[in-house]
This record gives C-alpha cells, sequence and structure tokens, in this order.
C-alpha cells in the first residue's frame, strides 16, 4: 500500500517538521515543515514514487 496517514497531535502552537527515511537512514521527504496550532493533524504520505520496503517517520517540533 503506497499511501500511509500519520496521525499527529499539537498541544501548544510549534513548528512542526515531519521526515520520511528509508531503511539507510536517508531523509526521503519532508511532508510537514510549518508552524502547527493546538489540535489534531493527519498527513497523507503518498509512498508511490519510492521502491518498497520499510520506511520510517520522525516528528520534531519545537514546543
Amino acid at each position: 500500500n503506497p499511501n500511509t496517514i500519520i496521525e499527529f497531535n499539537v498541544k501548544t502552537a510549534s513548528e512542526i517538521q515531519l521526515k520520511v527515511f528509508d531503511i539507510t537512514g536517508k531523509n526521503i521527504s519532508i511532508p510537514v515543515n510549518e508552524r502547527k496550532y493546538p489540535g489534531s493533524y493527519e498527513v497523507n504520505f503518498d509512498g508511490s514514487n519510492y521502491s518498497s520496503g520499510i520506511y520510517f517517520y520522525s516528528l520534531y517540533s519545537d514546543g
């Protein structure tokens, strides 16, 4: 399945960065890189342009 929904919550207004990495640790995408306000969010990551395999993501926040 090339599409994955990544859900996250923000408690205080923060600069949010969501990074996706391949199995070697290479950053392949940054689907979110912006200020978010308190609430729940969903990001639809479309992996159809990438090889089949295992991918990881990390969510960074300054808040």
